[in-house]
């Protein structure tokens, strides 16, 4: 099994829409979204513009917020329909099972074969 974890703090249980995850190929996942800044309750307009005119502003930022996406590339083949993904306190979880080793049959084919059987080589 393979478990894939990444914090994505902003993004809640509730907000399932803004997050994606896909298979390209039987060995490769992307996970892909969008993380949109929180709106807070600020100070008024006045006293915005009163506070820019007696002090310098800054403003840090700390958390990324926008579009995302990564791929994940497994060393192996991987059950597509048995993976599971969800999100609990801003922590995306996906779980991916490998495949089990294959079990190796003999076909059989239909018509007249032109092969020759193998030479067995007796003692020399």
């Amino acid at each position: 099994m393979f478990f894939l974890y990444g914090e994505l703090p902003g993004l809640g249980e509730n907000t399932p829409e803004n997050l994606a995850v896909e298979y390209t190929d039987s060995k490769t996942l992307l996970v892909y979204g969008e993380i949109e800044r929180e709106k807070v309750g600020g100070v008024e307009e006045e006293e915005i513009a009163m506070m820019e005119k007696t002090r310098p502003r800054r403003w840090v930022s700390e958390r990324s917020v926008g579009r995302f996406q990564r791929y994940f590339a497994f060393p192996v083949q991987v059950e597509l329909e048995k993976a599971t993904a969800g999100v609990e306190n801003g922590v995306l979880r996906v779980v991916v099972p490998k495949i089990e080793k294959p079990v190796e049959r003999t076909m059989e084919i239909n018509g007249k074969s032109t092969l020759k059987e193998p030479e067995s080589k007796g003692p020399e």
